[in-house]
């Protein structure tokens, strides 16, 4: 995930460092950036110019690579204790940088109390390619300053991503709406046998077509408010109501 945003950053212009733990995993992580960038030119979505102004190094030293940046995006492994130390270190070094956390699960507010930087920390949350898909969750957290919430999403604007504001809460908003589908295939699955592929096919052939022109709100405006509040009195005590995470568990994945 790293590479690939930073990657999608030095395709706008910026000149971007990837910040790795060895020489060994920079280079990896550098050769990453370079072949999602490579893969965007071969399917015609960058111009080979662009691609090859693309400006990426690498380095070890959070702190050297952080003193004089604008902003600076954290992508490590998703500890609560992993991210502050990383943010924090980020934060003496840059004492004007908007920080930037790419974590999926962690409450903003807390990291950046954790990162003793809570008025410069929100989250920006990719979704996974994030050199192609174009939506980013930009999180603010109880203390972050508006107006580095209103930078970012000028600079994701400018990068070529899609960003929208939602509040600091567990899962944000598309984990949220991802898992609350997943329990219920889940729950097709193991309790009532319908195959994981049928699921499978059954979004993609429904769902995801439809959702990538209207959303559900849409959706339910086309259809008639009172029409989905009928089915809704049907279904809302039917669907699944698990607590226990191990449901998912017991999918026998295709």
């Amino acid at each position: 995930m790293g590479a690939q945003i930073g990657a999608a950053y030095a395709l706008a212009g910026p000149d971007v460092v990837l910040v790795t733990t060895s020489a060994a995993s920079g280079e990896t992580a550098l050769q990453r950036a370079h072949a999602a960038i490579r893969a965007l030119v071969a399917h015609g979505l960058v111009a080979e110019e662009r691609a090859s102004s693309a400006r990426l190094s690498t380095s070890q030293d959070v702190r050297a690579a952080s003193t004089g940046r604008d902003v600076i995006v954290e992508s490590v492994a998703e500890d609560l204790s992993a991210k502050a130390d990383v943010l924090d270190t980020a934060a003496r070094a840059a004492p004007d940088a908007t920080l930037c956390s790419n974590t999926s699960s962690i409450s903003i507010a807390r990291l950046g109390e954790a990162a003793r930087a809570p008025e410069r920390l929100l989250g920006t949350h990719y979704a996974n390619p994030a050199i192609l898909m174009p939506l980013v969750e930009v999180i603010p957290g109880a203390r972050t300053e508006r107006r580095r919430v209103e930078e970012i999403v000028k600079l994701l604007e400018g990068v070529g991503k899609t960003p929208i504001v939602v509040p600091d809460v567990p899962g944000f908003l598309w984990n949220r709406l991802q898992f609350a589908l997943l329990r219920e295939a889940a729950r097709l699955v193991v309790e009532h046998g319908v195959p994981p592929e049928t699921v499978d096919l059954a979004i993609r052939r429904t769902l995801g077509r439809r959702w990538s022109l209207v959303g559900p709100f849409e959706t339910m405006a086309l259809g008639g408010r009172e029409t989905f509040v009928r089915i809704a009195k049907l279904l809302f005590e039917e669907l699944d109501k698990a607590v226990d995470p191990e449901l998912l568990a017991r999918v026998d994945l295709p």
